[in-house]
């Protein structure tokens, strides 16, 4: 309540309900929920899986509201093969999808270093760089590839002729 007086006699005054709002301004930086010595986030996938599918997610959290709160995510490292996709969803977290053919015999592990930024600072955040365990705005994912039994057994010398002496 807002209240205003003048020094007359009698006193006058009278008074107003004022409303503040107070906006959110984006002061806090995106970052993952994990403790600095923290283990790899580990997801395990069959190979030959359909492109475009989903393998797994990541959830960063931003401590601001509304649009200051929107987070982004890219794959910084380990994806030189561009093998995995990330994507946000309308939830704000990261999607991790299978761009191209996923061969157990190629690679069994795919260790992958994801960062968490403001849509803004893309291109300012965006560096191939190894995996910092001291920034709270990475986190590293080992994706591990189940194998599939989609090779036939094969002889390794095609024809072999051996004697026998009786």
């Amino acid at each position: 309540i807002l209240e205003a007086r003048d020094l007359g006699n009698p006193v006058q005054q009278t008074s107003r309900l004022l409303t503040v709002v107070v906006k959110d301004v984006d002061d806090h930086p995106p970052q993952f929920e994990r403790q600095r010595n923290s283990v790899p986030l580990m997801m395990e996938v069959e190979e030959e899986m359909p492109i475009n599918m989903k393998i797994g997610e990541v959830i960063a959290i931003d401590k601001d509201i509304g649009r200051n709160a929107v987070i982004d995510y890219a794959i910084i490292y380990g994806n030189d093969d561009g093998v995995f996709g990330i994507s946000r969803d309308d939830q704000n977290r990261g999607i991790i999808t299978l761009d191209k053919r996923l061969d157990r015999e190629m690679s069994g592990l795919h260790t992958l270093t994801i960062k968490c930024f403001e849509p803004t600072d893309r291109i300012n955040k965006i560096s191939k760089m190894p995996y910092n365990k001291l920034k709270l705005d990475e986190i590293q994912v080992k994706v591990h590839v189940r194998d599939k039994d989609d090779n036939n057994p094969t002889f390794v010398e095609r024809n072999l002729t051996r004697g026998v002496r009786v």
